[in-house]
């Protein structure tokens, strides 16, 4: 059912499963980081600067330790940006979501390392879920109020300009209003 499809892409949207990895704070669970080495290049550099292969080469010195790099702010923002996008990658890979035959339900189960979180995860997907679909009703709520008063304001311009067209013709032909017609505004 295609219905049932689309709901399935909405749990496991980036998006959604986002709020979950911020509201959860995924990002510092050692289960779904990124590995400390980033390359090939990290890995074998690491490698390099462990002490153990020394032992069987004691005539090659140590390999200087890299200065601290002083990273900006913005580096760091970039950083922790490609890591929430990682973990939220992670995250996703391990979400499994499957329509219950003959109902418009969604069963969202979840792998991790432990019971508890795999159940943590499958619940803050599904309320993040919850709140996606009432999100998007308040938002189809609003553009429809916002549509409403515009289109009062325009009615009720047209009124005024309508009164006072109708008082104009009033004093213009000397009619009397003896029923005392009150405005409509």
């Amino acid at each position: 059912d295609n219905y049932l499809q689309t709901q399935i892409e909405v749990v496991r949207s980036r998006d959604n499963v986002g709020k979950v990895v911020d509201r959860l704070n995924l990002v510092n669970e050692p289960e779904f980081t990124r590995p400390a080495n980033n390359s090939i290049a990290d890995y074998w550099t690491g490698k390099l600067r462990s002490p153990g292969w020394r032992s069987w080469l004691p005539f090659v010195k140590a390999l200087p330790k890299p200065a601290p790099a002083m990273a900006s702010a913005a580096e760091i923002k970039a950083q922790q940006e490609l890591t929430r996008q990682w973990v939220i990658s992670a995250v996703q890979s391990r979400i499994l979501p499957q329509p219950i035959p003959r109902t418009q339900l969604i069963r969202i189960s979840f792998t991790a390392g432990s019971p508890r979180m795999a159940t943590t995860i499958a619940n803050a997907l599904a309320d993040a879920y919850i709140e996606f679909g009432l999100e998007a009703r308040l938002e189809t709520s609003k553009k429809a109020t916002h549509w409403l008063n515009d289109k009062l304001a325009d009615i009720r311009g047209s009124l005024e300009k309508s009164e006072a067209a109708l008082q104009a013709f009033r004093e213009q032909q000397h009619i009397v209003d003896v029923g005392g017609v009150k405005s409509l505004l």
